[in-house]
């Protein structure tokens, strides 16, 4: 019983250590997305996260705060698309 204990007790602790797939979170000015700005989706990502930016103005100052995730635009191939998405921070 004791051995049966150490080894559910080792699966336990393993499967604790799994990490969560990387969440991809959406920005959209006009409300469409899960955040209207970028910051806000920064504050509610973790690592590893995808924050997918709509095309517009986003005013605003963006801090990381030491995280490590994925900002792009909705399609970062596009050259049209990536100009039109645009994060002016000289406006606060």
């Amino acid at each position: 019983m004791k051995k049966l204990s150490i080894i559910l007790l080792g699966m336990a602790a393993y499967l604790g250590a799994v990490e969560c797939p990387a969440a991809t979170i959406t920005v959209n000015w006009d409300g469409a997305g899960d955040f209207a700005t970028i910051q806000a989706a920064i504050d509610a990502a973790n690592d590893l996260d995808n924050i997918i930016v709509a095309e517009g103005t986003y005013t605003e100052n963006i801090k990381f705060n030491g995280k490590n995730i994925i900002l792009r635009s909705t399609d970062p191939d596009d050259w049209s698309v990536v100009e039109r998405t645009i994060i002016d921070g000289g406006g606060l």
